[in-house]
């Protein structure tokens, strides 16, 4: 089944909030002079400090926090040396219970939605806020004053995402281990995936599959504009994402989440803003977000979790931005690490925006970053001309994607897949677009049939036919050697199921032959659920007859010591295993009743006629469950004793050195009439 069509049920997750008011009591001027008469309005014209007291949040699992306030913010000036504004820096640091963190600067403003007002609030993330202090940083200057603060308007609003889906039980790896030996090989013959993203249900947005509150708008890529939170590390960044995701949707009042991406400190990469991909395809751009003030628009905004103030991004976080880059930068074929008329491909929030974001250890090493990205463009950019839409998939002409099947038995699964991209497929020579086995990829399937391409039970099939569609949705078979651009093509296999009992999951996905995998893997997979052997049968007509044409029957009430006769029987399989007459295990006609015992009507014709206890063999070559089998041997009556005489005679079925199958009670009744 396409994973991307099979939307999993949300783990339920709760947001709980909840608001400390008053939090200015108290607090102090550490540093500059006010210039405002009112005690509880603060504002400089050169610089001011206010400093909070220690609050205590008296909740056990609040693990963020927003301050809001109100200001009021001078008309804009423009220094022509510094070309920044005044401003108001927010500074949090929080107490776990054991110990202060450090102080950390609040997000910039800027990080916004176009159209809005720059808001007056600020997230702080932790693993858990028993304690939260913050302060205010004023800068101005006489001909323009700082913004102007009401310290009796801030609140603190407390926020637990705590109750969700945990990164920490995740069966993850580390970025570093992803990452294919490919980078800056230039081999075309590279296998790669595409970034292993942690979509919205996964992380536990409120909201995976959609944003009512905004509807996606969608435009061409041009950039890529890096970010950074500002925030602490939390060693839970599915959790972290939620409180992101709750301070821009409802506390910013956006609708949704600001930014495209998520990278959090060990290299994971989380989707962000809702898009819808089939509308994204069709309009061929990406969801707009709210990251850069006025800036949005063509731009995918990617924030790393953490403060990069004074703090070294890891290599992992190095990695996972470049190579998230260089997958967005693909399909619109600019390579981050080029420029364009309006600048560089891959910038930091600071080149359009006032702010110090992405923070000065990340921005000083985003050259690094476009020249990592650049190693994995080429790559990136040469396979997105080979995409896919999944367009359906079956077993025997019906559509399913989990079907039961008899072990040692065989079927026929077809898989309809579209050509996305913009090469026209072939079915044979260099690059010939095949399928192969996946998960783990180029496995040798348990499934393999004779007729699967090569010898390594890796490649099931290349595609033979075209889908075509009547305008009454009729789907009808088009025999083909190429599939062209927004065409479908059907790949169609035999399987045959191994005999042990249990469900498999059998994944597929597309290569060109001798050149490279498809990038993005569709997750396209059977579950094929084979069943215990059962070997079973019934009764359905048997006879005497006087030759094996079986056109004279005999008169069982009638017959003569020493005649010679023939015996057929008839079965049904009602097993799930087929009957063969060749091979190790044949179905054979045996004595019953006991098992194997010495039959009197013994004749040389005999499957075994030694020990006169294996009458026939299965006369068809193979019969499969729901068939009919045909037993046919040639007997001598035997001597009954003076008089006439009533013999009964039992036969049952068996698969030799394997099986008896049920015991029917079948048998042969005639009256012997002796001289």
């Amino acid at each position: 089944m396409f994973a991307g069509n099979n939307k999993p049920k949300p783990v339920p997750v709760e947001i709980k909030t909840s608001t400390l008011n008053n939090v200015s009591d108290n607090g102090r001027i550490a540093e500059g002079e006010n210039i405002r008469p009112e005690p509880k309005t603060i504002q400089t014209e050169s610089k001011l400090v206010f400093e909070s007291k220690e609050i205590v949040t008296q909740s056990e699992t609040a693990n963020s926090a927003v301050l809001k306030w109100d200001q009021i913010t001078p008309p804009a000036q423009t220094d022509s040396e510094s070309h920044s504004t005044s401003y108001a820096l927010v500074q949090f640091r929080t107490f776990n219970g054991k110990e202060w963190s450090d102080w950390v600067d609040a997000p910039s403003p800027e990080d916004r939605k176009d159209g809005t007002e720059a808001p007056h609030n600020a997230l702080v993330l932790a693993d858990v806020i028993k304690g939260i202090q913050y302060r205010f940083v004023l800068e101005g200057k006489a001909q323009q004053p700082s913004p102007e603060i009401n310290l009796d308007s801030t609140s603190i609003e407390l926020i637990d995402t705590t109750q969700g889906p945990s990164l920490n039980e995740q069966n993850k790896q580390s970025l570093l281990q992803k990452v294919h030996k490919y980078l800056g090989s230039g081999s075309t013959q590279a296998k790669s995936d595409s970034p292993y993203i942690y979509n919205r249900a996964q992380w536990g947005s409120p909201e995976p599959y959609n944003s009512p509150a905004w509807d996606p708008e969608y435009e061409p890529l041009h950039r890529v504009t890096i970010h950074h939170t500002a925030t602490t590390f939390t060693p839970d960044s599915f959790a972290a994402m939620r409180s992101i995701w709750q301070f821009h949707t409802y506390t910013n009042g956006w609708g949704d989440i600001g930014y495209n991406y998520v990278v959090d400190s060990r290299g994971n990469m989380f989707q962000g803003r809702f898009y819808d991909y089939a509308e994204a395809a069709r309009l061929k751009g990406e969801v707009v977000g709210a990251h850069a003030y006025e800036h949005n628009r063509g731009t995918s905004g990617i924030a790393v979790i953490g403060n990069f103030t004074s703090s070294d991004p890891s290599n992992d976080v190095f990695y996972s931005v470049a190579r998230l880059a260089a997958f967005k930068a693909a399909p619109y074929d600019f390579n981050p690490a080029g420029s364009s008329w309006f600048g560089q491909h891959l910038i930091g929030h600071r080149d359009v925006n006032s702010t110090s974001c992405p923070g000065q250890k990340l921005y000083d090493r985003l050259q690094e970053v476009r020249n990592l990205a650049s190693t994995y463009y080429p790559t990136y950019n040469s396979m997105e001309h080979l995409d896919t839409v999944y367009k359906g998939q079956g077993f025997n002409d019906i559509q399913r994607s989990q079907v039961l099947i008899w072990p040692g038995t065989t079927g026929t699964a077809f898989i309809d897949i579209q050509n996305n991209g913009t090469e026209t497929w072939n079915n044979n020579g260099f690059g010939a677009i095949m399928l192969g086995t996946d998960a783990p990829r180029d496995r040798a399937s348990l499934f393999c049939d004779s007729s699967w391409l090569g010898s390594n039970c890796d490649r099931p099939s290349t595609f033979k036919n075209k889908v075509l569609t009547d305008a009454n949705g009729v789907r009808t078979l088009q025999p083909t050697n190429t599939i062209a651009p927004g065409e479908i093509a059907r790949f169609q296999f035999q399987v045959r199921a191994p005999m042990q009992s249990q469900t498999y999951r059998e994944q597929f996905h597309l290569l060109s032959a001798n050149r490279t995998w498809f990038l993005r893997n569709r997750g396209i997979y059977f579950d094929f659920i084979v069943p215990p052997p059962f070997y079973a049968w019934e009764w359905q007509t048997q006879g005497i007859y006087t030759d094996q044409t079986t056109s004279v029957p005999v008169d069982i009430n009638n017959v003569r010591a020493g005649q010679r006769v023939y015996f057929q029987l008839k079965g049904e399989n009602t097993g799930n295993q087929p009957w063969l007459r060749d091979g190790p295990n044949p179905t054979r006609l045996a004595t019953n009743r006991p098992q194997d015992k010495y039959s009197w009507l013994c004749d040389p014709t005999w499957v075994n006629s030694t020990h006169c206890n294996r009458a026939a063999a299965l006369t068809e070559t193979r019969v499969e469950p729901g068939q009919i089998g045909t037993f046919g041997f040639w007997g001598r009556i035997p001597y009954g004793g003076p008089g006439d005489a009533v013999l009964r005679e039992y036969f049952n079925l068996t698969l030799e050195s394997k099986a008896w199958l049920n015991d029917v009670g079948q048998y042969w009744e005639f009256t012997v009439r002796n001289p």
